[in-house]
């Protein structure tokens, strides 16, 4: 496993070593493709390519790099729900995890897994990889972290929480990890010996996802509409923003400069990392966003939910256009009718 690795990194150099897309690209309105509602939506380092994860139970690998999207590969192989999923960094390659318990690594030169490791049959919902690319890190239903070596596709540990986690982040250096879950804890790992630093903060409600921010910071989007940012060297908590509805993902750019959320009401906000000042707030879809990520190079973002594709929406200047989908979605019904089973 660890040559085919080595395989996948070797093909993929030149595929993201190159340069940011400009600002005047033009990018595709619209990435359609899946067969359900889509979970999550990753940009690559250089701006060229995406990843979605969909309840289709697939992942799709696109090109956007010119102004029709080019869908590259279809990745088949969960047997639930595709979660979210990442990049491996200096590898043309992907790990995704999905409702069926599974970390899979795909080869994104040819769309064929590269293996799985198939844990116990519960819910993972977010997955990160550390900057070596060696160390994946999954938030687990079962009330702990998993983490598995890429090379060896193995699981080596599992950290213990005492509640469902959402999100995990790994620091800029790879040797931190952090953890949200339900109970509303943000807990601090060291990767080398497994074990809890310490709680970073205890926040009351649920902790739905976190970021890594620039200056060893880590953003945070609460169950109760709250979005903050900790400074892990002295513990201190600035309060930037709220919502009216639960926050369901927080991201970060790639150069660190943005950061922002997405809700349970369909709004995208972007603030300033440096200042948490405000550069755009508004509403982007019907029903909530399940995710979104900046576009390096340009001022805009794609973002998922509902819908069974990803849509752009131009953060600066603002993108007044109407919100791009079809009413009454079959997905958005249901999501209306019972809220809590999509």
């Amino acid at each position: 496993m660890e040559r085919r690795l080595r395989t996948a990194a070797a093909a993929g150099v030149s595929a993201l070593a190159a340069a940011p897309l400009g600002a005047e690209t033009t990018l595709p309105d619209k990435l359609a493709g899946h067969g359900g509602p889509i979970k999550s939506v990753t940009v690559s380092l250089d701006g060229s390519h995406v990843l979605t994860a969909s309840f289709d139970y697939a992942l799709i690998y696109w090109d956007v790099s010119r102004s029709a999207p080019e869908l590259v590969h279809r990745l088949r192989g969960h047997g639930g729900a595709a979660n979210d999923a990442a990049f491996v960094p200096g590898h043309n390659a992907a790990v995704s995890v999905g409702d069926d318990g599974t970390l899979i690594l795909w080869d994104l030169g040819t769309g064929d897994p590269l293996g799985a490791v198939a844990s116990d049959p519960v819910k993972m919902l977010d997955v990160d990889v550390a900057p070596g690319g060696r160390l994946a890190a999954a938030a687990a239903w079962d009330g702990t972290v998993r983490l598995y070596d890429l090379d060896a596709l193995a699981e080596t540990a599992r950290l213990p929480h005492r509640a469902n986690v959402n999100a995990v982040a790994f620091s800029a250096d790879g040797g931190t990890l952090y953890s949200a879950a339900n109970n509303g804890q943000i807990t601090e790992w060291e990767i080398a010996s497994r074990r809890a630093v310490r709680p970073v903060h205890s926040h009351g409600w649920g902790v739905n996802s976190i970021a890594m921010l620039p200056g060893n910071r880590l953003a945070f989007g609460g169950l109760d509409g709250s979005f903050g940012v900790i400074d892990l060297d002295s513990d201190s908590i600035q309060d930037i923003a709220s919502s009216e509805r639960p926050i369901l993902t927080v991201r970060a750019s790639a150069d660190g400069a943005l950061v922002g959320f997405g809700d349970g009401a369909g709004e995208v906000a972007v603030f300033t990392t440096a200042s948490g000042a405000l550069l755009e707030r508004g509403a982007v879809t019907y029903g909530p966003v399940w995710d979104f990520d900046f576009i390096p190079g340009t001022q805009s973002i794609y973002h998922v939910g509902l819908d069974d594709f990803a849509a752009l929406w131009r953060i600066s200047p603002r993108d007044f256009e109407p919100i791009k989908a079809e009413l009454p979605r079959r997905s958005l019904i249901l999501y209306c009718l019972y809220p809590g089973e999509l």
